[in-house]
């Protein structure tokens, strides 16, 4: 078995409120996010940081795009309490798939502390992005055909990951995948010292 983790909301902190850093409410700027073809484009790896940037800040009569970039960038807060930990103490080969983009991966994990102990794959880099059925048939193609545990928070790419074929469970931060881990029984007793596996 591999154990997959999502990143935003699961192992990496995310303040939804980042918008407010530009004198804009969050409402709108998720409203947008959530149709844009150049967000979605922007996550595949199909579009430059620029012409996102540019993209987002047309919709909302902004032309600083640094400061749409550092904003945008500051949505990540870094490493939820607990994850280290948690991904020590798992007894399987494991990795993300997170749908993500250029600037959010170059800021969620700046020591490289979740880098060294899973396999990250990104939406950027695979060409697709959750609920679609293309990323995870290429997830699968990298790591080979085994069975897979999946935690994310979102329930539409849960949905999508069972249809797949792989066991699936929604979890909201560390305490709710470690849960989900211990029903699944791949967590190392305490105190045993285990480390989690690189693929």
């Amino acid at each position: 078995m591999i154990v997959v983790f999502d990143l935003g909301r699961v192992l990496v902190g995310l303040d939804l409120d980042w918008p407010r850093q530009l004198d804009l409410e969050p409402g709108p700027v998720r409203e947008w996010f959530a149709a844009s073809p150049a967000f979605r484009a922007f996550e595949c790896g199909e579009l430059s940081e620029e012409r996102f940037l540019s993209a987002f800040g047309a919709a909302f009569d902004r032309d600083d795009l640094d400061a749409l970039r550092d904003a945008f960038a500051g949505c990540v807060t870094g490493l939820l309490p607990g994850a280290i930990e948690l991904l020590d103490a798992i007894q399987a080969p494991c990795a993300a798939l997170s749908n993500t983009n250029s600037i959010h991966w170059s800021v969620f994990d700046p020591e490289r502390a979740l880098r060294s102990r899973l396999l990250p794959l990104a939406s950027h880099h695979l060409g697709s992005r959750k609920p679609e059925p293309l990323i995870f048939q290429r997830a699968d193609e990298i790591w080979g055909q085994r069975p897979v545990l999946f935690l994310d928070d979102n329930a539409e790419n849960i949905r999508a990951a069972r249809a797949h074929g792989w066991v699936a469970e929604q979890v909201v931060g560390v305490e709710q995948a470690t849960s989900a881990l211990r029903r699944h029984g791949v967590l190392a007793p305490p105190h045993a010292g285990a480390g989690s596996t690189r693929i």
